[in-house]
């Protein structure tokens, strides 16, 4: 037996998006993530006018996962790495309230990880925390959410299934409010945690 398990190249690339902004991308090669952050952007015209709101959305981390022999053989537990995006609404100054939507998205592109374990053990899942810090576990169309996916250290993992997805757009939110009042600034703040199961079983596809 070997003492720590292979993990052969693949790729995978996912991208967070706010509204029609992009704010977060993530690639791999070697099982390798690592995000790509933009500079802050902003919804809607510029702020020129005293009867104008601002809604931007800006990425506040780093998503690195690197598989290697070390840390993810069979004496080692699962990878995670968390990444926070925020909504920020200004109201204008002259009624010193503002009330707006916005939908967040998922974007997977040229993901080439698939299942070792079967169709009910999932190799990648992607966990989202809204401003409220609860777990969002809306029904998502073609997306599985799992409550607990347990790996080779008895640790539990919660989630959407994104094994296998590629080349999709996936609405993970939609409309969800912002408002701010008192002329005072809202921020929201949305975490994204993206874990690498290790199983028992052999997963040297991945």
């Amino acid at each position: 037996m070997e003492k720590y398990m292979q993990v052969k190249k693949k790729d995978f690339y996912f991208v967070m998006i706010i509204s029609i902004l992009l704010i977060m991308v993530v690639g791999g090669t070697f099982a390798y993530f690592q995000a790509q952050i933009g500079k802050e952007a902003e919804a809607g015209v510029n702020v020129t006018a005293k009867t104008t709101d601002s809604l931007m959305f800006e990425n506040n981390g780093t998503i690195s996962i690197n598989a290697n022999q070390d840390n993810f053989g069979i004496t080692n537990g699962s990878i995670t790495q968390s990444a926070k995006v925020k909504a920020t609404l200004k109201p204008n100054s002259t009624t010193g309230e503002a009330k707006k939507t916005y939908n967040v998205f998922l974007v997977i592109q040229n993901n080439t990880f698939d299942y070792t374990q079967g169709q009910d053990k999932p190799e990648l899942l992607i966990k989202l925390t809204g401003p409220d810090n609860k777990e969002y576990t809306t029904i998502v169309e073609d997306l599985k959410h799992y409550e607990s996916i347990t790996d080779r250290n008895n640790n539990s993992y919660s989630g959407y299934d994104i094994t296998n997805k590629q080349n999709t757009v996936y609405k993970m939110v939609e409309n969800y409010p912002i408002e701010a009042t008192g002329n005072a600034t809202e921020v929201q703040e949305w975490q994204v945690d993206v874990v690498f199961i290790n199983y028992e079983g052999n997963q040297n596809a991945n």
